[in-house]
């Protein structure tokens, strides 16, 4: 069992290597495959060469170190570099008929005619589906505008398009990703294992564009996606060929369970409560209100909507509990629940979340069932083993998913941290060490309730940790001087102590650390509310599984028992959703800048220093103990010494490739982030950062450049406030983003090219409209005729007008210095290294379009300019040659 964790783990090391070092070549790591196996077959050959020739197996099989530390270590290394062939080799797309191939040989704008399978059941998000089609051919949709005879003219047109079809290509490999919205007929038809016919065009997916960015291109490629096309009314067309019965007959039978028990809930509970239950039971998206998504991902408690490890182990222990009542023995039952669980994930659309619980929670059943125990913590690492090889032999790719490492880290982090967390909250919790941790823990939460900007500060989360390990190491002499033990935590009873050292153990070694890593953001309430939604959701889990069974396959009676237990299922969901929603209220949800691989790696090194010390230390010293015997028997004094150089010489390799990946922060650096309609641009200079405006919140889309593009790229360069935010106009597409950076980050000072109301109180829409002017000629000979402006006259009015209001909000909330700049000025917090160039004066009106901010930015020997979209006075008052000139949108 040991040596086969060894190997997975340098399975998956070497996966991890090909992507670290961005390399491209399998062959060689291939031919380093056969050449590691080799040299580790030959110290087993010497052990038991005679027992292989002579078809003996059985001294072989009850050697207890069947395999040479030699054989294991060469073999470790085969395994590695098999990893990283593995992965490399599945990024291979280099061939004739593999679709991405197909597409790079003509113009992105050629319209393509794609018939082909949709593997996967579609999936709602966000007002569309998102079906995944398997294309088998591909033909080029070839328009011509060809003239007409005399005799066949339609009202007077001397031509007409006709259309023709080149020959179909045959497709080997690729997917392709169709967004169908909702105003298609497709929507309401498209179904799993349908054959269809796509007319569109066919468009690569967007690299990463902004710092802290999903790169959703590599994220669908690592779905085997190269291709996606958008079905809209009059740009692309999706056809229902046929119904093909194809497919699984375990597939179909899942899905055939699914639809039935989504009745069943969308009979027996009302919106929004049976959208979450058919979220949490069967893996639905998209049904929930996106205010109740934000709550959840505020509160921590997010993970319950990704079906994941709990779901399954929570079905788990509910047929193992039935089975055990209904006394069928375990080696009769295990291979139904096994049955179940693989069922179930088929049901919530086969993620690796869900794939590698079903496997661990069966290799556990059946080890119970069959196998004699070789210890819980060796038995679950090697469960999560065989579920990681199995995933990443299927599709390596996966390997960079944050939610395949967030569910693996997970299992990891309950079976090594759950048990040394509940030992240390033993010594730690104990009479005034018990009192002296409540009250701090107290302390800190009403900290931040009442004053919610603590979390904006520069130093909130160093100063949080100093604060818990002080809190800690107080709380560890208290508990130790004292003998006053009528209270402490292991008076708990045992499965409440083991929930909550695994709580523990999930916060630091999986929640915390990779929360920050791939999000820049960390939850504070997550360790108070996943006390609550961790036993709630295993009820609401188990009786709306049963009451949905029931429902679906007794007949007669089954609905209306049904609608009974969610009657009592609905009270349960309505407090996890009111729980959710009073923690996303009361505790702030602050961002935290994204640390770095290498980062993480060392925290993770400490994290297991200090837990298992004792334990490193022993294997340390037995090592170097058993070297040291080794070594002086010269026999081996020449193999020990060619390891020793390899193992040096790859240490060294893996330094200086980590040192030269590692980027080195620049004295100057300005970047212009891509926040579509608008602008806005991060720039960096002497430990310091600016921003330059901060994109469109665009409320009717529902998409926050603020939100999810400034915040990230901020939080991704690690920078922990903004010296300074400039304004160049009031904009909606320059300001409205502001208030989600305002509510993240401190920001000392605001500069803009417009005026706030001295008394910081919003304006009525009457005085907004005679104080700005956004080129609308209608209202503004309506104002000069001296008539009321009414309300705004369009979504454009209410934007803006919604946005400057919520600025002054923003700043009287946050006591924020503002000042109104014009030419001649210069940003004293950037030392000269910015300057207002324009505009050269403050008017009483001020025109939105006419009087937007231009910057001189230096950087040493270089000058750049900003110009926010009115590049009329460029020429009368750029007196310097910029080496770069940033255009924000234009206007029209």
């Amino acid at each position: 069992m040991l040596i086969f964790i060894l190997f997975s783990l340098s399975f998956i090391a070497g996966m991890a290597f090909a992507v670290l070092t961005g390399a491209t070549t399998g062959g060689i790591f291939l031919l380093l495959t056969a050449v590691f196996c080799t040299c580790g077959f030959i110290p087993f050959w010497f052990k038991h060469g005679a027992n292989l020739v002579s078809g003996n197996f059985a001294p072989i099989r009850q050697d207890e170190e069947a395999f040479p530390v030699l054989a294991i270590f060469f073999f470790m290394l085969a395994f590695g570099a098999l990893g990283s062939f593995r992965y490399i080799n599945e990024l291979d797309s280099d061939y004739p008929k593999h679709l991405k191939k197909i597409c790079q040989k003509y113009p992105e704008s050629t319209t393509w005619n794609v018939r082909g399978v949709i593997t996967q059941e579609p999936k709602l998000k966000s007002g569309r589906l998102e079906v995944i089609v398997a294309p088998e051919t591909m033909r080029r949709v070839i328009k011509k505008r060809v003239r007409v005879s005399a005799g066949k003219r339609r009202r007077g047109s001397a031509y007409e398009t006709v259309v023709n079809l080149s020959d179909p290509i045959e497709v080997e490999g690729g997917l392709i990703l169709a967004q169908v919205y909702q105003d298609t007929d497709a929507f309401r038809r498209v179904d799993f294992n349908q054959k269809i016919e796509i007319e569109g065009q066919l468009f690569e997916p967007t690299e990463k564009r902004n710092p802290g960015a999903l790169d959703y291109k590599k994220y669908l490629r690592n779905k085997g996606i190269f291709r996606t096309v958008r079905i809209v009314p009059r740009k692309a067309d999706l056809r229902i060929l046929e119904e093909q019965k194809g497919g699984s007959l375990w597939y179909r039978f899942a899905l055939h369970v699914k639809d039935e028990v989504l009745k069943v809930i969308k009979q027996t509970m009302p919106y929004p409560e049976s959208s979450f239950l058919g979220g949490v039971l069967l893996g639905l998206k998209g049904g929930l209100p996106p205010e109740v998504t934000q709550e959840f991902r505020m509160t921590g408690v997010s993970h319950v909507l990704a079906v994941s490890g709990l779901h399954v182990t929570i079905i788990a222990g509910l047929l193992f509990g039935i089975f055990t009542v209904l006394k069928i023995p375990l080696r009769v039952f295990a291979p139904a629940i096994v049955f179940a669980l693989f069922t179930f994930a088929l049901i919530v659309g086969w993620p690796s979340s869900a794939v590698r619980a079903a496997l661990m929670n069966s290799l556990f059943i059946l080890s119970r069932a069959y196998l004699k125990d070789r210890g819980f913590k060796l038995s679950v690492i090697f469960s999560l083993c065989v579920a990681a090889d199995f995933i990443l032999l299927s599709n390596p790719l996966q390997l960079t998913e944050p939610s395949f490492v967030l569910s693996v880290m997970a299992i990891y982090a309950l079976a090594m941290f759950s048990q040394p967390a509940g030992n240390f909250l033993r010594k730690m919790l104990r009479g005034p060490g018990l009192i002296f941790a409540f009250l701090a823990t107290v302390f800190f939460f009403l900290s931040v309730i009442i004053k919610k900007d603590l979390v904006l500060h520069p130093w909130f989360f160093s100063a949080s940790f100093v604060y818990v390990a002080v809190c800690a190491f107080i709380s560890l002499k208290l508990a130790d001087i004292s003998s006053f033990q009528s209270f402490a935590f292991e008076m708990l009873p045992n499965w409440l102590q083991g929930f909550l050292g695994a709580q523990v153990a999930i916060l630091v070694a999986m929640m915390g650390p990779l929360s920050a890593f791939y999000f820049g953001q960390f939850s504070l309430a997550a360790p108070i509310a996943n006390l609550i939604a961790i036993p709630l959701i295993g009820l609401i889990v188990q009786i709306g599984l049963i009451a949905g069974l029931i429902g679906a396959f007794l007949p007669a009676v089954g609905i209306y028992l049904a609608l009974i237990l969610n009657a009592a299922n609905w009270l349960a969901v309505k407090f996890f959703l009111g729980m959710a929603s009073f923690f996303a209220a009361v505790i702030p949800f602050p961002r935290v800048s994204q640390p770095g691989f290498a980062e993480l790696l060392f925290y993770y090194c400490i994290l297991h220093l200090f837990f298992y010390y004792k334990e490193i230390f022993a294997y340390v010293r037995a090592i170097f103990s058993g070297i040291m015997e080794v070594w002086e028997d010269p026999d081996y004094k020449t193999s020990l010494t060619m390891i020793g150089v390899l193992i040096f010489t790859l240490a060294t390799a893996a330094t200086v490739m980590a040192l030269t990946s590692i980027e080195s922060k620049p004295d100057f650096r300005a970047t212009m982030l891509d926040v579509g309609y608008g602008s806005s641009v991060l720039i960096e200079n002497d430990n310091k950062a600016f921003l330059i405006d901060a994109g469109l919140n665009d409320t009717l889309a529902d998409f926050d450049r603020g939100e999810r593009v400034v915040l990230p790229a901020i939080s991704g360069r690690q920078i922990p406030m903004l010296d300074a935010v400039i304004l160049s106009s009031m904009l909606p597409e320059r300001i409205s983003g502001l208030s989600s950076v305002l509510n993240a980050y401190k920001v000392n000072k605001i500069y803009a090219s417009f005026p706030l109301p001295e008394d910081l109180e919003p304006l009525t829409f009457e005085e907004f409209a005679r104080s700005f002017s956004l080129s609308d000629m209608r209202l503004t000979r309506k104002l000069k005729k001296g008539l009321n402006a009414g309300i705004p006259a369009n979504f454009y009015w209410e934007a803006a007008y919604d946005a400057y209001n919520q600025l002054i909000k923003d700043v009287k909330k946050f006591n924020i210095t503002f000042k109104q700049v014009k030419a001649g000025d210069s940003i004293p917090e950037a030392e000269g290294a910015i300057e207002v160039i324009y505009p050269d004066k403050v008017s009483p009106r001020f025109s939105a379009y006419y009087q937007g901010l231009m910057l001189k930015i230096k950087s040493r020997d270089r000058n750049i300019l900003f110009c926010s979209g009115n590049a009329y006075p460029l020429d009368e008052i750029i007196n310097f040659t910029p080496d770069y000139v940033f255009v924000a949108d234009l206007p029209f």
